[in-house]
C-alpha cells in the first residue's frame, strides 16, 4: 500500500469520525495559548485525557513547545463559547479560539 492509499484510508477514516461525532460536539477548533508556568508532559497528558471525558468539548490533536511554553490545541465543540468555557472551568487560559473552516493533511485540504 503507498502513502496516497494509507492518506486516502485515513482520510476517510477521519471523516466517518467527524460525522459521528459532529452530530454531538459540532465543529472543529483550534486555541493557543502560553500555558501559566511551567508544564510538565504528565501535565499536558492529564489536561488531554479530561478533554476526552468532558460532553461538551472532545480533544482532537495538541501541540506542544514546553521548553518555550507554547501550546496549541484541536478540539472538537458545539461552538467558541463552549470551548472557552471549558478552558475557564480547566483555568487554563488561552490567547485564542478560532473556528475551523478548512482542514489540510499532507497536502489534501478539505472542508473541516
Amino acid at each position: 500500500m503507498d502513502r496516497k492509499e494509507i492518506s486516502s484510508i485515513g482520510d476517510e477514516t477521519r471523516k466517518k469520525q467527524r460525522e459521528e461525532k459532529g452530530k454531538q460536539y459540532g465543529k472543529i477548533h483550534v486555541y493557543s495559548h502560553d500555558p501559566p508556568g511551567k508544564f510538565t508532559p504528565d501535565q499536558i497528558r492529564q489536561f488531554a485525557a479530561a478533554a476526552q471525558q468532558d460532553p461538551g468539548v472532545k480533544g482532537y490533536r495538541s501541540f506542544a513547545n514546553l521548553a518555550e511554553g507554547k501550546a496549541v490545541c484541536v478540539m472538537e465543540a458545539a461552538n467558541k463559547d463552549t470551548v472557552a468555557a471549558w478552558f475557564n472551568k480547566m483555568g487554563m487560559p488561552y490567547d485564542s479560539i478560532t473556528k475551523v473552516e478548512l482542514e489540510g493533511d499532507r497536502g489534501n485540504v478539505q472542508p473541516a
